[in-house]
């Protein structure tokens, strides 16, 4: 066995979203796809001599008790009664609150790192189970890189990716708090009808078709357009480039078109560019990254 695992910690978009009314806990149920994409984080997790020992480079700027990557190692050793020790160092791109899923996503690929480097002692169900009592993100990335996702973020429904387009994905200069966001919606009632909902073989049917047939969309778009009207000025240069479907990832900040040309996806990256610091051109993904063992 080794003592050193890399993994590849990847964002996503939602390319739909739907949130709808609270329940009597306060969740809101939502229902969504959730495509993950080619902007990484990387972490090496390694194994210390010293029992019970965590230590973790790259998070200075986050408090224990916020870190979702110290979260999860304490999580895991729970479940697992295994007290190793471990050093975890964590490279991070994937801008904080942009709605890209960046912190769940490293709190996943702490779980599998951490599980291939002990021997696997937990099964794929039970690493998403553990992953849904650190966030309602975590379970996707343990799971899957397309996927139907729903109730508070547990229900996975994996499906086949389509790799035939591009996304161009820019985070403007500012986070959005995803407390707030929900706030918005519920004052201005501005939640999912059930009527209107695209359940899970609508938005299964609906991925095969041509990207500029599609209507998907985001309950928060409104709210956030009302508050930051940079997000018309992003939509437009999406679409006098090239794009033929936009739309924010999550509860914002970040916005992303879809291109089926790769050329008109790097004019467009550059012409955002101009204006922006956060821009990536990034490909859908059609398998989540695999721990490393060395």
């Amino acid at each position: 066995m080794g003592d050193r695992v890399r993994m590849l910690a990847p964002a996503k978009v939602n390319l739909h979203l739907e949130v709808f009314p609270p329940r009597e806990d306060g969740y809101h149920p939502i229902l969504s796809l959730f495509q993950s994409i080619s902007w990484f984080d990387e972490l090496e997790i390694c194994s210390l001599k010293e029992k019970h020992v965590c230590e973790i480079e790259g998070t200075r700027s986050i408090p224990k008790e916020e870190n979702l990557v110290w979260k999860a190692v304490v999580a895991f050793r729970k479940v697992t009664g295994i007290p190793s020790g471990v050093r975890i160092v964590l490279r991070k791109t994937i801008p904080l609150g942009a709605g890209l899923g960046g912190g769940s996503s490293d709190a996943a690929s702490t779980l599998l790192g951490l599980n291939r480097l002990f021997g696997e002692p937990l099964r794929d169900e039970e690493l998403s189970t553990l992953g849904a009592t650190l966030g309602s993100d975590v379970p996707f990335f343990c799971s899957a890189s397309l996927a139907i996702v729903s109730g508070r973020g547990e229900k996975i429904t994996p499906l086949k990716a389509r790799g035939n387009y591009r996304m161009v994905v820019v985070v403007p200069p500012f986070q959005v708090s995803t407390r707030e966001a929900y706030r918005w919606i519920d004052e201005g009632k501005g939640w999912t009808r059930i009527e209107e909902s695209k359940m899970g073989d609508d938005l299964a049917s609906l991925l095969q078709k041509p990207i500029e047939s599609w209507n998907f969309s985001n309950a928060f778009q409104p709210v956030l357009e009302d508050r930051y009207p940079v997000y018309r000025e992003i939509r437009k240069a999406f679409h006098e480039t090239g794009a033929l479907f936009s739309s924010i990832s999550g509860s914002g900040s970040s916005m992303f078109g879809v291109y089926t040309s790769e050329a008109e996806a790097y004019r467009g990256e550059d012409l955002l560019k101009q204006h922006f610091s956060a821009v990536k051109v990034t490909i859908p993904l059609d398998r989540r990254p695999i721990p490393i063992l060395e």
